[in-house]
């Protein structure tokens, strides 16, 4: 539903900034790095890692458990008394984790730059950047996940509960450490923030600005849930929202944008993946989305 209601107000947005005539949307490479095929392969390997990562068994002992520095005070302050509500900020929180996972490829990648600029090689290099700052950010989030084994906050109360106490013995108490819905959905606003701030998929201006302000927004509103739902402690959190804009602002910022003076260095001649437009796919049993393809 988030994703949806995302995808057509950008949509309408970045339709009404064509129709305007606002500044075309094309990949510079005198002025930008590109994703070249080993990059890409890398980028594919690393979402497949996380993937791989992610299929492991959960850890069935504590390595480290308890607060640090202002957890505590930070948990009585927000974590909510109530279990339903504590239950609904756990519900919330997953929803805007999966609906930010999707939102760049859908929106910006696939009916932005595909769809409204019909432009195959920006939209093909926003993917693969995208891929890119996703499969970092899984590996290390995954992969430290499970080699900290941080108990989570209400853990600290289970001592002297019985076992089958509904806040003890969860099959993923020992993942909170770091925060992987903060690292993830800090990925896909910083992948928002850094491509609008390069391109102006939606014309340019205020209109590339508000995407990258509104997914900041939601990124934080999801952080705060994870304490509220009482999954993770506020450093858990922290940690995972610094890896979030690291891997998705920094990351692409550094490798292909030319932050700090990088500049791409690539003689490559470059030719047309050809013309895809988005298309509406029906089936039996529902529907999706796909592209047609012109070579």
């Amino acid at each position: 539903m988030l994703a949806s209601l995302l995808a057509a107000g950008a949509f309408a947005l970045a339709s009404t900034a064509r129709a305007e005539q606002q500044p075309t949307v094309e990949w510079n490479d005198d002025q930008y790095r590109r994703i070249r095929w080993p990059e890409g392969v890398a980028s594919l390997a690393l979402v497949g890692g996380a993937v791989a990562i992610d299929q492991l068994p959960y850890p069935d002992h504590v390595g480290w458990r308890g607060p640090i520095l202002f957890d505590d005070g930070a948990r009585d302050l927000l974590r909510a008394r109530d279990p339903r509500a504590s239950h609904l900020a756990s519900v919330w929180s997953d929803n805007l984790f999966y609906g930010m996972a999707v939102a760049p490829f859908v929106i910006d990648n696939y009916l932005v730059a595909l769809g409204v600029h019909q432009s195959t090689d920006v939209s093909m290099q926003l993917t693969l950047i995208d891929l890119q700052a996703f499969g970092f950010a899984g590996v290390i989030t995954l992969g430290t996940e499970h080699l900290v084994a941080r108990a989570r906050p209400p853990f600290s109360d289970c001592s002297g509960l019985d076992s089958t106490d509904p806040r003890c013995n969860l099959r993923d108490d020992y993942r909170s450490f770091y925060a992987g819905h903060p690292a993830a959905t800090f990925t896909a606003a910083g992948l928002t923030c850094a491509h609008h701030q390069h391109l102006p998929l939606y014309g340019g201006g205020a209109a590339d600005v508000v995407p990258c302000v509104v997914m900041v927004g939601l990124a934080t509103t999801t952080s705060m849930l994870r304490i509220v739902a009482d999954r993770h402690w506020s450093s858990d959190v922290l940690v995972g929202v610094a890896v979030g804009i690291g891997s998705g602002y920094f990351l692409p910022s550094i490798l292909h944008y030319g932050m700090f003076g990088t500049k791409k260095v690539d003689t490559t001649v470059h030719t047309s993946y050809g013309s895809f437009t988005p298309t509406p796919l029906a089936f039996m049993k529902g529907g999706g989305l796909g592209v047609a393809a012109v070579f």
